[in-house]
């Protein structure tokens, strides 16, 4: 049997098997850049949570060495100075805004130099000893005027306990007006009568003195 004549003979197609499809494949380049943006973008994320992560422990160690906030125990009200001479009076008032009793108060108050504008710190006590909640006491020291140019209230202090109080300041008195310590002095002039003709007699006499106004 002729199996090549069978293939050719006529009114016969001879059909060829269909090639099969190349694959394509990408560049090496392409995978390459793929490759290193993915790893960059991993290493971007660990990056990132990694400080994130950071930042929230040093967020927790600042809150931990913060001290709580604590309420205002006290309320100092800061009287305008008093002049004399040449001292100047530096003077106010402390109220206990707490509930319990404040005791031993004290007050650093920082002192300005007008010269150079160093600065000194004064230990002034607060009267009576012991304050009860809602009650007031005071303070009060000289400086002088020529050497000093100002004050500021820096701490308040109990020697009963070791912390610090906590106030706030507002305004106090006003300076009280000075009066004159002489009262001012008055002067009077009096008109002297012109001379007159002889026989005639003069308007200011005895019986009528002259009114000083």
């Amino acid at each position: 049997m002729n199996i090549l004549g069978n293939l050719n003979e006529p009114g016969q197609d001879f059909q060829r098997p269909a090639p099969e499809p190349k694959r394509r494949t990408a560049p090496a380049s392409i995978i390459a850049a793929c490759l290193l943006l993915g790893a960059l973008i991993t290493i971007g994320y660990l990056l990132f949570f990694r400080n994130a992560e950071q930042q929230a422990t040093r967020q927790e160690q600042r809150q931990s060495d913060t001290p709580a906030a604590v309420a205002t125990e006290a309320q100092i009200f800061e009287d305008e100075p008093i002049l004399k001479d040449s001292k100047a009076v530096i003077g106010g008032t402390v109220r206990n805004l707490s509930r319990e009793s404040l005791n031993n108060l004290s007050l650093d108050i920082e002192l300005k130099r007008r010269s150079d504008g160093s600065t000194e710190v004064r230990a002034v006590p607060v009267e009576p000893k012991t304050i009860a909640p809602g009650a007031e006491g005071k303070y009060s020291f000289q400086i002088a005027r020529q050497e000093f140019s100002g004050t500021q209230i820096k701490r308040l202090k109990s020697s009963n306990r070791p912390a610090l109080i906590a106030f706030k300041t507002a305004p106090g008195a006003r300076r009280p007006k000075e009066l004159p310590t002489e009262p001012p002095t008055r002067v009077v002039t009096i008109e002297r009568p012109s001379p007159r003709p002889s026989g005639e007699e003069f308007i200011n006499t005895p019986d009528t003195p002259t009114r000083v106004p």
